[in-house]
């Protein structure tokens, strides 16, 4: 499952474009924002999407196959996102 929310266009503005990335046991989550001089920041976009790394019985000792490949594939299509703004990723 995918949430995507944009909150503001990703018109040329002064300030970097940055993008950081949650890695949760769960879910991972995308931010976009422009950074301006004086400190502040305008969020441009961001994501959220269930991963499961930590789904299955037991101990979280060793991740499943299918859980990297599902990280590996969110993780992919976030930095996608990122380009898409031309941000740099942190």
């Amino acid at each position: 499952m995918t949430a995507r929310r944009r909150t503001a266009d990703a018109r040329p503005g002064t300030g970097d474009v940055r993008a950081a990335i949650d890695i949760g046991t769960n879910s991972f989550h995308l931010v976009v924002a422009r950074v301006d001089p004086a400190g502040g920041f305008e969020v441009l976009t961001r994501e959220k999407e269930s991963v499961r790394l930590g789904h299955g019985s037991g101990e979280m000792s060793e991740l499943s196959a299918d859980a990297v490949e599902r990280g590996i594939a969110t993780l992919q299509r976030m930095r996608l996102v990122a380009d898409a703004y031309d941000a740099t990723l942190h």
